[in-house]
């Protein structure tokens, strides 16, 4: 391609450097930036699932002698696996006495990458207290207010890759009223005759 006058400027900016390089190199790239971000905003694109590529335009090249080069360029963005970036727990108390194997409530996972699936582990805290089961957290002991009325929990969800993500859960136990009883199987008493 020949060297046109016609098609530049000739505005040259401090340190010799020609205004439509500066244009070409500096504010075509940002604005296909710009419109990148307008576009994902408009179709609700989450980052990192970009569909498609990015095509950028106006890409020139120029030698001292002011003759150049300009090409297009399409930049396929890949989507990438992102760990999880939280975990939900539907409900964090149960009633004392509910006993072992009971709901406590159900996990869920936040994870940028849709239609990953979630495992659970227990990882740490009171973890001999409790057990998981798919999506749920249960109970694996018998719980009593009046001994300890509060468990600690930590649980690692992890994605099919093996990306995780770890948050600790206070688990509250709930007292419930319950009837007296007697401490002993067997009382003796003495009553005077004349009392009857």
């Amino acid at each position: 391609m020949a060297f046109d006058p016609s098609r530049v400027t000739g505005v040259v900016l401090p340190g010799s450097l020609p205004l439509d390089e500066v244009l070409f190199f500096v504010v075509v790239p940002i604005a296909a930036v710009l419109t990148l971000e307008a576009v994902r905003a408009v179709k609700r694109w989450e980052v990192g699932d970009e569909p498609g590529g990015v095509c950028v335009d106006g890409v020139r090249t120029t030698d001292a002698g002011g003759l150049f080069f300009e090409k297009v360029f399409t930049i396929s963005v890949t989507n990438v696996n992102e760990a999880p970036t939280n975990i939900a727990l539907s409900n964090s108390s149960i009633a004392e006495n509910a006993g072992v194997n009971a709901t406590v409530g159900t996990l869920s996972t936040t994870d940028v990458d849709a239609g990953d699936t979630a495992t659970y582990f227990i990882v740490g805290g009171d973890s001999a207290a409790f057990r998981i089961s798919g999506d749920k957290l249960k109970t694996n002991a018998v719980f009593n207010f009046e001994v300890q009325n509060s468990y600690t929990v930590t649980i690692r969800t992890t994605d099919p890759v093996g990306l995780y993500f770890e948050k600790s859960f206070t688990i509250a136990v709930n007292d419930v009223n319950e009837p007296p009883v007697f401490s002993q199987p067997l009382y003796a008493f003495d009553i005077n005759s004349k009392s009857l």
